[in-house]
Parts: C-alpha cells; structure tokens; sequence
C-alpha cells in the first residue's frame, strides 16, 4: 500500500511539471484518458477527408487516420414507476453496440 501511494504520489509530481511545460499537452491526455470527444469530433476525421477528396492512394489516406478514443459509455439512468418500483435496463444487443463504438472506422 505504501509502495503504491509512494508510486502515485511519484506520477503525480511529474504529471504537474509535464502540464506546467505543456499544458495542452497534458489536458488532451486528460480528455483521452477520460474518454470524452474533442470540442469538434470532425477535426478527426478533416485530414482523412482531404486526403481522399485529392484522390490520394486509400490504403495512404487510411493511414492519416487519427488515433480515436472510445467516449464514456454510461447506462441510462434506471427510473422509478409512481408507486416506487425501479425499472430495469432495457436489453443491449452487443453487436449494435460494437457496431456504433467501431463500424465507421471499419468502413
């Protein structure tokens, strides 16, 4: 226990001169580690669409592709009927799941 809080006061340390040099730097790791889009999710996709509207070489303009995180999933809040009693979540198929998270990357 000790070893580990003597590790993470350690990172701690750096991490705070890491964003006192680059402070833009350390918040865009902040947002990736928290799993939260960028404030315009289409400068992601900007460069490979520029690539592929000049006609690049697609295996070349895949390649200029940047590295996506996942956003933060979150369960919808369970609500409570009038008389007191807590629905349930409703099914999740995991396939429209990973379709939505992934399948415009795959394409």
């Amino acid at each position: 226990r000790q070893k580990g809080a003597a590790a993470e006061d350690g990172w701690n340390a750096q991490f705070a001169a890491y964003r006192a040099a680059h402070p833009e730097l350390a918040a865009e790791f902040l947002r990736r580690m928290a799993g939260d889009l960028p404030a315009d999710p289409d400068v992601l996709f900007r460069q490979v669409a520029a690539g592929a509207a000049a006609g690049g070489d697609p295996a070349a303009t895949a390649s200029l592709a940047p590295d996506v995180s996942f956003v933060r999933f979150r369960p919808p809040r369970l609500e409570r009927t009038a008389e007191g009693m807590t629905l349930s979540l409703p099914h999740i198929r995991l396939d429209r799941v990973l379709e939505f998270l992934i399948g415009d990357r795959l394409t």
